[in-house]
């Protein structure tokens, strides 16, 4: 991102808002403090309130429950940090592509994050602190109150949906679940807090950004996760308010609000041309 700015700033060096043109920038080129690990922290704040109007059958406090993680790239990694480090979560189960693990106990993911970069010689968590090895799709069916899928599309399939234990899965991946797979969890009343809705925070932080370079200004970090904390929890409220109206589950809803926007704003401009 930086590369980008610096060429269209070589090419337009009298724009005035020449850093507003990219987002995801480095710090020292205009980018937003809390940026890297905004799209974990939106779901965590997503759930915090999901979990805060009781609306996750058996999961009436963040405080020991136990989380699998799909996925230890920026993402995975993030919300295991923030789930274990701010809201006193289990962190029983962690995969990548080469497999992973599961250890009731629980587990910090910074010493799994340390052993993944400076001691496999795969890169991997595989092998974690002598675990025993589990493939994908074990860990995905593995008992947990929280599934997080953070990696990739179409993971959770409909012959693993059947399986899933876990209370409620934030999708953090995007389009980590099938259509045939959604059904059969919103059948079993797993409670699903979809893409659309829960990774939002990335794109959101991207768009504090925007407006940061426009306004010249610089914001805290702490501005930006208060910030960030309204945007997640208001929309999950309009999400839910849909859901309820309109007898939908949570990812229906939120396409349901979305285009009832574009509709209100298209009737709103007219007919012209």
């Amino acid at each position: 991102m930086g590369i980008i700015y610096d060429t269209y700033k070589m090419l337009s060096p009298h724009s005035p808002y020449a850093s507003a043109v990219v987002t995801g920038k480095p710090l020292s080129l205009g980018g937003s403090k809390g940026r890297k690990e905004a799209t974990a922290q939106g779901g965590a704040y997503v759930l915090e309130e999901a979990v805060k109007q009781g609306h996750i059958e058996g999961l009436s406090s963040l405080k020991d429950a136990a989380v699998v993680v799909q996925g230890f790239g920026n993402v995975g990694y993030n919300i295991a940090n923030l789930l274990y480090e701010d809201y006193g979560c289990r962190i029983v189960g962690i995969c990548d592509s080469k497999g992973g693990f599961y250890s009731q106990e629980g587990l910090n993911p910074k010493d799994v994050l340390t052993y993944k970069q400076n001691i496999s010689p795969e890169k991997s968590v595989v092998g974690y602190n002598g675990l025993q090895p589990l493939t994908v799709e074990q860990l995905l069916t593995s008992t947990c109150d929280i599934l997080v899928p953070a990696a990739k599309e179409t993971q959770i399939v409909g012959v693993l949906a059947k399986d899933i234990k876990a209370k409620v899965i934030l999708e953090l991946a995007n389009g980590p679940t099938t259509n045939l797979a959604h059904k059969i969890l919103i059948e079993k009343k797993v409670y699903v807090l979809p893409d659309i809705l829960a990774n939002a925070g990335g794109v959101t932080v991207s768009y504090f950004e925007w407006l940061q370079n426009k306004a010249g200004e610089n914001w805290e970090l702490g501005m930006v996760k208060e910030k960030l904390r309204k945007k997640m929890v208001t929309a999950y409220t309009n999400v839910v308010e849909t859901a309820e109206n309109y007898n939908l589950d949570l990812k229906s809803a939120a396409f349901v609000l979305a285009v009832s926007k574009e509709i209100e704003i298209l009737a709103a401009r007219g007919i012209f041309p």
